[in-house]
């Protein structure tokens, strides 16, 4: 069933990949970064008073404050693209494909932008209006932040929910970074060790593991609810049509928001098709 609110309508040790070599997951916590990013819609008209303001670093090159590519108009930007990928792994069952590559750029960006404020902080010919500005996107800087651990929080905790699911699932395990692959092997070792020592040790030993099955039982790895409801938004012109089981079709014109279960626009959402809402 779908809704169209638019106008037009020891532990289990299966398949388990060899630990990376690396022993912490997140080693380096998020920098703390008081920089130089400035919103293009929050701070609309504080930019207006300030100007296009340049950042003198102490050699004296010039680095403009606008940064288009990070926070320019029209096309995504790489921080609407980062509340995009939070928003659909807050909203998702699932655990999603890790965005490495825009995470890792976003933190270069800003650690850049960190030192050329902290070169203009220290500059005794820097103006009011650049200070004003600096303290605007360190503001900024603080949401950026907060999205992106957010966004590691809510990973890690859907890999400690799913472990034993992730760990028996190579496809999912391909969903997950290296360091988040250590995490789970380590977290279930942990798991395994734990339900052993306090229960399983005393059971007998054709139940010692969680993997089993028994029709007349609910499972015990927990696993995804892709049947759980979700609304989406629909972000391309070309998006195909909803095919829901008895073989309706629900059309997708972009802007358009509905609501699914979830297992119906799996696909569409990780072809970045559609977004969550």
């Amino acid at each position: 069933m779908a809704l169209s609110l638019s106008d037009d309508e020891s532990g289990p040790r299966l398949n388990r990949r060899p630990r990376p070599t690396d022993t912490s997951l997140f080693s380096s916590e998020l920098p703390s970064f008081d920089t130089n990013i400035r919103s293009n819609d929050s701070y609309a008209n504080a930019r207006g008073a300030v100007g296009e303001t340049s950042f003198r670093s102490e050699a004296n090159n010039f680095v403009d404050l606008e940064d288009e590519e990070l926070y320019g108009e029209g096309e995504e930007t790489k921080v609407r693209e980062l509340m995009r990928r939070w928003m659909d792994e807050r909203l998702s069952p699932d655990l999603l494909t890790w965005q490495g590559e825009l995470v890792s750029e976003i933190l270069e960006r800003l650690q850049s932008q960190n030192e050329i404020a902290t070169q203009l902080q220290g500059n005794a010919t820097t103006t009011e209006e650049e200070h004003f500005a600096v303290m605007l996107v360190q503001t900024e800087v603080e949401r950026i932040k907060f999205v992106l651990r957010s966004y590691l929080r809510c990973r890690l905790q859907k890999i400690e929910k799913f472990t034993p699911f992730i760990l028996a699932t190579p496809e999912v395990q391909r969903n997950l970074s290296e360091l988040e692959q250590n995490y789970v092997q380590r977290f279930g070792d942990l798991l395994g060790r734990h339900f052993m020592q306090s229960t399983l040790s005393n059971l007998p030993a054709h139940m010692h593991s969680l993997a089993d099955e028994n029709p007349n039982m609910p499972s015990m790895i927990t696993e995804p609810t892709r049947s759980m409801a979700v609304f989406f938004r629909v972000r391309e012109d070309d998006c195909p049509p909803l095919v829901l089981p008895d073989g309706k079709r629900i059309d997708l014109p972009k802007g358009s928001i509905h609501l699914a279960q979830y297992q119906y626009l799996e696909t569409l959402l990780r072809r970045e098709m559609v977004e969550l809402v």
